[in-house]
């Protein structure tokens, strides 16, 4: 055998080295990418299949429930804060138009808020202003959640017979704001309706009281 031609055994093992060699630089790149996939690279992000996509979607839908709850439960907390200071500073308000503003403000406010959260306010003797304001915000959570209508009927009666009798006309104004919204509710007033556009001091109170009246008959 010539010194330049190989023994049969050293090709074999020069193609087992070579076999093991590439099977070795697999296994190495495919360690690279899992530690990629494994720390979230923006690369890997990016590369995400719409299939990947619907599992993480899923996997969210599982949690969402907890998380909207702790999300209304803010979205309260925050209304509440915001409706107390607009409260607070109603009776201050220099005219008519600052006082609208503020109307349609704790409207919006009001459809993150619930009746326990208003009705304090709608019984302050101290400060018209907070009861005003809780006529107000009373019917922006009935506009936003009519049903309440029903479930709090003999509640909203209570607070709404108070309130008429207020001696200041902005407060008997915001309530009978809520009747001319809710025929339901007005119809258990109808006679303090007919009082109230017949007798009141306060035209613009007198000319509400009309116009429900007139929606009833």
């Amino acid at each position: 055998m010539s010194a330049n031609e190989e023994k049969p055994w050293v090709k074999i093992a020069i193609a087992t080295i070579g076999i093991i060699g590439t099977i070795g630089t697999s296994l190495v790149a495919n360690e690279v990418f899992w530690k990629q996939f494994s720390n979230h690279s923006p690369e890997a992000a990016s590369k995400a299949t719409p299939s990947d996509l619907k599992t993480q979607d899923a996997t969210v839908a599982k949690t969402t429930p907890n998380d909207l709850k702790a999300q209304d439960f803010n979205a309260q907390r925050r209304a509440l804060i915001d409706f107390t200071k607009l409260a607070d500073e109603f009776d201050r308000l220099p005219n008519k138009e600052e006082r609208i503003k503020a109307d349609r403000v704790i409207r919006q406010v009001a459809k993150s808020l619930t009746l326990n959260d208003i009705q304090p306010y709608s019984r302050e003797s101290r400060r018209w202003g907070h009861r005003a304001s809780a006529g107000t915000a009373i019917a922006g959570l009935l506009a936003a959640s009519p049903a309440l209508v029903e479930q709090e009927y003999d509640r909203l009666i209570e607070i709404i017979t108070y309130n008429l009798r207020d001696p200041i006309s902005y407060v008997r104004y915001r309530y009978l704001t809520v009747l001319e919204e809710n025929p339901k509710l007005a119809q258990h007033f109808r006679r303090e309706l007919l009082d109230l556009s017949e007798k009141d001091s306060n035209p613009r109170v007198k000319e509400k009281a009309q116009r429900t009246v007139k929606r009833l008959f």
